[in-house]
């Protein structure tokens, strides 16, 4: 491997593991991990606009620091063997310059190398990071033969059970939750669930890029972590066996507490509010890529009467009180009303999803993550 680290990339569906694989990784002297997941190259497009290259400035000021600035305790500058000052330090020197994207994210992870203690003049493999997958350029085809990347992957529906669980768990009911208009709503998972579907069945079988499965890793754990060893040519060592950020003790992202132990759980959290029948009928409409038998699965014929019909079910009966409210005694014509709401909302949903044109008008606003991959424009620059 050339002396030059090269990137490597972790992403996938929200509620898949990406965080797991990422504190399994860090702390590995082959590996500089990056703290937190981070959208960095949708980022880096919206402050360069149309030029391919970005004012280092700028990036530092409102984008770079700011964000580390919030895991910095108030009375320290050190995450473990982290110093922040170092780290600003490092940054400050060529902020007068500009920069295309790949550059000043070497430049970044070169100055957060600097200010690491444990990898402070020490060569590394890779300068990795969790990158959400929809912020970044996919037609840039120097970046995906070059660098290397982690698929963390989930059954589509179980990743979004999971992320409405923990929806639900914040005290959001379903009628907010079911919201088209609703920035994180169930019509936005279910498009991202649909773009990562189409990324995986086009990525899946490069070189480069390796599918980390959530259910084998908490299976099968050992043979997984061999398997990333061997996809990134790296020996195996004792921080694989403990989760960490930034070499610090990190207890885990499961919605069930219990089975936060700083170490990788053998079994998903219990699931509290089943889906719907409606949410398991719009997955099945999906055409959504299944890794395990690598085909996408039949889509099951789901006509506009049928919907209705479990739309109404699903809104009227299927949902408990609690989950349509999250205010307690509330009154009973709310509650109907609400559920009124809810079917409404299933309908526009459909219509969203089969790209029926009157939908565009009720539609969630659609975030810059979504718009990076479905707008072809997006990535245009100019010299």
């Amino acid at each position: 491997m050339a002396d030059k680290p090269s990137f490597l990339f972790i992403f996938g569906t929200t509620r898949s593991g990406k965080k797991l694989i990422r504190s399994l990784l860090d702390g590995h002297p082959d590996v500089l991990m990056w703290l937190s997941e981070f959208p960095y190259f949708a980022n880096f497009k919206e402050l360069a606009g149309t030029s391919r290259n970005a004012s280092v400035f700028k990036m530092n000021h409102e984008l770079i620091l700011p964000a580390f600035r919030n895991y910095v305790e108030k009375d320290s500058d050190t995450i473990g063997s982290f110093n922040f000052c170092i780290f600003q330090k490092e940054l400050e020197q060529r902020q007068d310059e500009e920069m295309d994207a790949t550059s000043y994210l070497y430049y970044l992870f070169q100055a957060l190398q600097s200010a690491h203690n444990d990898y402070r003049n020490k060569p590394v493999k890779y300068y990795a990071m969790i990158c959400l997958g929809l912020s970044m350029d996919w037609n840039d085809r120097a970046l995906l033969e070059s660098d290397y990347f982690i698929f963390a992957y989930r059954d589509m529906i179980k990743s979004y059970e999971s992320t409405r669980g923990k929806q639900l768990a914040k005290n959001t009911s379903l009628y907010s939750f079911f919201n088209p208009k609703r920035r994180k709503s169930a019509l936005y998972y279910m498009e991202t669930c649909k773009l990562f579907s189409d990324l995986l069945k086009e990525r899946l079988h490069t070189v480069n890029c390796h599918i980390v499965a959530l259910n084998q890793m908490q299976q099968n754990p050992d043979n997984t972590l061999a398997n990333i060893r061997k996809f990134l040519s790296i020996e195996d060592h004792p921080t694989l066996s403990h989760l960490t950020v930034f070499g610090e003790p990190y207890k885990g992202n499961m919605q069930e507490k219990s089975l936060n132990q700083f170490k990788i759980a053998s079994r998903p959290s219990k699931i509290m509010t089943p889906l719907c029948s409606f949410e398991k009928r719009m997955f099945d409409f999906l055409d959504l890529y299944s890794y395990e038998s690598e085909t996408v699965r039949p889509n099951k014929k789901f006509g506009f009467i049928a919907m209705l019909r479990s739309g109404f079910s699903s809104a009227f009966t299927e949902i408990p009180d609690n989950k349509v409210v999250t205010e307690k005694n509330a009154r009973k014509i709310v509650i109907h009303c609400r559920r009124l709401l809810i079917f409404i909302y299933f309908i526009v949903t459909y219509c969203a999803v089969r790209n029926v044109p009157f939908s565009k008008f009720f539609k969630y606003k659609e975030d810059l993550y979504i718009r990076a991959v479905k707008d072809p424009e997006y990535w245009t620059t100019i010299n």
